[in-house]
């Protein structure tokens, strides 16, 4: 069998259309990369603007938090540091970024791992409504499968404030192990309570802190204002950042528990001024 001319122009014509759609699909396929490419490009850009743009949210909480909050409410200082929202973002002029801003100051279960030796402080009380707690509840997870060095920790309380006839500052240092934290009620007998809680020997994972209005879990929950979290959410088209800070919710009171006392001379404790040091 032999090939003509008008043969040999239907195979051109279909080895045509077969380079002509490996050129398209080859075309498409740079083309639909590189438009993800771009997507992608631009998704980072507006990442990077909206990140920064809550940081500069985050940083004047902070300041608003330091500088004008002192000697307010908490209520007050959730009022000042919260700022619009998702549908009312404060807008830059500079690259059109919005960010919003919202705070919690309170919390009903206080949860979180605290590593060996270090602390954290739980103030109990709240000055502007004249309230506190006067007990509270503390466990922890001691499995190993969840911490490796379960079984040797301790755990420090140290609890100061007033006392309730005197006035005078009063203190007390308890060490629990786990089991002896687990279901048992640690009552607070002075006024004005604050609490700092110490991991000893190991790390103290998944500890739960409850605090309550009246002795022995008695009075209903009571939400302990310890700290203060800021969360600042920022949003540039379709891409959203957020970030936040959790600080104490006043200054914390360390010299309320440990301090020293150095001097050349002899200190006398219990007696008047006018009184002879013996």
């Amino acid at each position: 069998m032999r090939w003509g001319p008008r043969d040999q122009r239907g195979v051109a014509l279909l080895l045509s259309l077969l380079v002509l759609v490996a050129v398209l699909t080859a075309t498409l396929t740079a083309a639909s990369l590189v438009s993800r490419q771009y997507r992608l490009t631009a998704t980072s850009d507006r990442g990077v603007v909206a990140f920064y743009a809550a940081e500069a949210g985050l940083e004047q909480g902070l300041y608003l938090l330091r500088q004008e909050g002192n000697g307010l409410t908490w209520q007050d200082q959730k009022q000042l540091i919260d700022h619009g929202d998702q549908g009312n973002p404060e807008v830059l002029q500079s690259n059109g970024a919005g960010w919003w801003r919202s705070s919690t100051f309170s919390q009903d279960l206080l949860q979180v791992t605290l590593p060996k030796d270090q602390t954290i402080q739980l103030q109990l009380f709240d000055p502007a409504a004249s309230t506190q707690a006067q007990s509270i509840s503390l466990s922890w997870d001691s499995r190993v499968e969840v911490c490796p060095q379960a079984g040797f920790e301790w755990l420090e309380l140290v609890q100061s404030g007033l006392d309730s006839n005197s006035l005078a500052s009063v203190s007390e240092r308890r060490y629990l192990s786990a089991s002896d934290a687990s279901g048992a009620t640690q009552n607070l007998a002075a006024s004005f309570p604050v609490v700092r809680l110490r991991a000893l020997y190991a790390d103290i994972c998944g500890l739960s802190v409850q605090a309550y209005a009246g002795p022995d879990r008695s009075g209903g929950t009571y939400k302990i204002p310890s700290r203060v979290t800021v969360t600042t959410t920022a949003g540039l088209g379709d891409t959203l950042q957020s970030l936040s800070f959790t600080v104490p919710a006043s200054v914390p009171q360390a010299g309320a528990f440990d301090y020293a006392i150095f001097s050349e001379a002899t200190i006398c404790k219990g007696f008047a001024v006018s009184e002879p040091c013996s």
